[in-house]
């Protein structure tokens, strides 16, 4: 988990990604990724996606659900 900002949203990576010193790692090691998060209506996601604009930071969008429950046990999976 790397905290992204002081509000609670977090994101969650695996596969040989270190766990970074800084929300500044984090995002440069996210960066290129794979990503599977919440649909693009849903407020969260708005928020993350205007947060990896303005860091500019790029991911690939491969997987979208509409339930959190299921974004977690997609990425476990």
């Amino acid at each position: 988990m790397f905290p992204l900002r002081k509000d609670p949203l977090s994101l969650y990576a695996i596969r040989n990604i270190p766990s970074p010193a800084t929300s500044a790692s984090a995002f440069k090691a996210v960066s290129g990724q794979k990503f599977i998060g919440s649909s693009r209506t849903f407020p969260t996601r708005k928020a993350l996606d205007r947060i990896l604009k303005e860091n500019d930071v790029n991911v690939q969008h491969v997987m979208e659900f509409d339930n959190i429950e299921t974004v977690k046990r997609a990425v476990e999976i």
